[in-house]
């Protein structure tokens, strides 16, 4: 008995889990959880609010998951609770920042605001949304769809001929010219290949483990449904299909049933220096210097 004893004061402890989550997120980003030192991967969620979300083990053994925060969620201290099944393992408080979205305005003909959705339009769209696949398809950075700039961000609130609608930009716009190639932003299973009545010609592809993104206006689409695609394969061209004031991209980046900043997972969008429209000021010369 003295023996088992010793041999169980030997015995090391197992290693508590290491939980990694960011201490604040602007509006309109996902909350990234990491954990590390876990032995199952399966039964562990994140919560917030009435919301859970499932974290997925990796391949280099930890966990992860993210909790998204759309535009429109108040700015504040988040609680972020973490379960391991009916275990409450750990608790942290994230603090959502204002992102201080501003609004537009688009002025349309009569006839474009009288477009209506195709039918199963919106159904589909929000199934793909919501889709959280096992097999996690994505690596980062995720690549911009267009080389092309932003010239109307994520999180901007829609006005339409001086009218509320209620809603905001759910995309990323980037003003590409028509029949510029548009390239998948990570590796993915194509779920959606369709011309609709407001999003126009439009892909959504499966990225895996609640990591969606959708392509819309396509002019041409170049993928169908259940088709596989790499990261750059080219998914469709840039058009003016839908509900739309003129050619370009709207690119959408969803986590776990909400549309976020595409900017926040794609490094190389940047917005457009000069607003569509206007010329550059002509650089000024220098003066000569004077003669002393």
């Amino acid at each position: 008995m003295k023996v088992l004893g010793l041999l169980l004061l030997a015995a090391p402890l197992a290693a508590a889990p290491l939980f990694e989550v960011a201490s604040r997120v602007r509006q309109g980003e996902a909350i990234r959880i990491r954990i590390g030192n876990v032995e199952r991967g399966d039964g562990w969620v994140a919560q917030r609010g009435d919301k859970k979300f499932r974290l997925f083990k990796q391949e280099d053994g930890h966990l992860l998951g993210f909790v998204p925060v759309a535009a429109i969620d108040p700015p504040g201290s988040q609680e972020i609770k973490i379960f391991e099944g009916d275990s409450l393992r750990h608790t942290v408080a994230v603090e959502v920042l204002d992102a201080k979205y501003l609004i537009r305005n688009l002025r349309v003909r009569t006839s474009t605001t009288g477009i209506q959705p195709s039918p199963g339009e919106i159904e589909r769209t929000n199934e793909l949304l919501a889709t959280v696949s096992e097999e996690r398809l994505w690596r980062e950075p995720f690549a911009a769809p267009t080389p092309h700039c932003i010239n109307s961000p994520y999180g901007v609130q829609t006005h339409v001929n001086g009218k509320p609608t209620g809603g905001y930009h759910r995309g990323t716009d980037l003003l590409s010219p028509t029949g510029t190639p548009v390239k998948a932003t990570a590796d993915g299973v194509v779920k959606i290949a369709q011309k609709w009545n407001m999003q126009g010609g439009m892909i959504g592809i499966d990225h895996g483990q609640g990591v969606v993104s959708t392509y819309l206006h396509l002019s041409k689409l170049a993928a169908e449904e259940g088709q596989a695609v790499k990261q750059g394969d080219i998914v469709g061209y840039v058009g003016a299909t839908g509900f739309v004031t003129g050619p370009h991209l709207h690119f959408g980046i969803g986590v776990n049933g909400t549309f976020i900043s595409a900017a926040s997972w794609v490094p190389a969008l940047k917005a457009c220096s000069i607003a569509p429209g206007r010329r550059a000021a002509p650089a000024r010369k220098k003066a000569a210097p004077r003669k002393r």
